[in-house]
């Protein structure tokens, strides 16, 4: 009789470690996901020490974030692809001279490693004085008409959708 309740409690020792290996398994797959997840945040800067005016975008997240698509919106209507990239074609709706300008844009396939900026559309460095109505006429149009959604995927094909008007990512 001790023989078999040796046995029992043996077994039923090792089915727990096995059921808390697993659990802790799953806890660490998903800690994983989260933990190198992608975490995208736009914003507008004018930042004369740093000679920064205009729209950027980064990864805040621990991993990288691979870019599957790239929509831009000017109240509310789809930005075509254009000879500047979508944001370029953004640029006359907005009432923005183009020439004054540096215009950038993620392309399908491409990617964000952690911590990395990139300007979406920046006033020139050497932009002529000219162009200081189109700094002030930035600032304006891309807070009342332009916006955008970027959706990434994470290292571990998780998905995720940033949308610029409400600041905000969230999974897919």
């Amino acid at each position: 009789m001790k023989q078999r309740t040796a046995n029992l409690a043996t077994v039923a020792i090792a089915l727990f470690a096995l059921g808390f290996s697993i659990w802790q398994g799953v806890i660490q797959r998903t800690h994983n996901h989260v933990s190198l997840e992608p975490r995208i945040n736009a914003y507008y800067s004018n930042d004369a020490k740093a000679e920064q005016e205009g729209l950027y975008v980064i990864n805040n997240g621990m991993g990288p974030a691979f870019v599957e698509r790239f929509e831009v919106r000017v109240d509310g209507k789809v930005m075509p692809d254009g000879d500047l990239w979508k944001l370029g074609t953004a640029l006359a709706p907005l009432g923005l001279n183009a020439g004054c300008l540096t215009i950038r844009g993620p392309r399908p396939n491409d990617s964000f490693k952690a911590g990395e900026e990139m300007a979406l559309i920046e006033l020139s460095k050497n932009a002529p004085a000219v162009c200081s109505l189109t700094a002030v006429k930035m600032r304006a149009a891309f807070a009342e008409h332009l916006d955008f959604t970027l959706i990434v995927s994470s290292i571990y094909g998780d998905r995720f959708e940033y949308i610029l008007k409400i600041n905000s990512q969230r999974p897919l």
